[in-house]
């Protein structure tokens, strides 16, 4: 579904902006929760969590795994900033 949605973004000559609005702990995003450090490493900055944060034992610090947001221009104009949050489990 949507590989027919890029191509017909692409033959009208748009943007199309595809979001993952799952929830990766309940493993419905596209990524589930076992994979989120790989991912997060194959994408760099481009991974949005913004109050996700993972304890480094070697440190004893908490660190962000994932940029808290992110500004993207596409290919034909269209400009957004883009947020990673997740609700509060407590």
């Amino acid at each position: 579904m949507a590989l027919l949605a890029v191509v017909k973004a692409e033959n009208l000559g748009v943007d199309l902006l595809l979001v993952d609005m799952g929830d990766p702990q309940d493993e419905n995003g596209l990524s589930d929760a076992k994979k989120v450090l790989k991912l997060q490493q194959e994408m760099g900055r481009k991974y949005l969590t913004g109050n996700v944060q993972i304890h480094i034992p070697q440190t004893g610090n908490l660190e962000c795994i994932g940029a808290k947001y992110r500004y993207s221009t596409m290919d034909h104009g269209l400009r957004i900033m883009a947020y990673g949050i997740i609700f509060d489990f407590n």
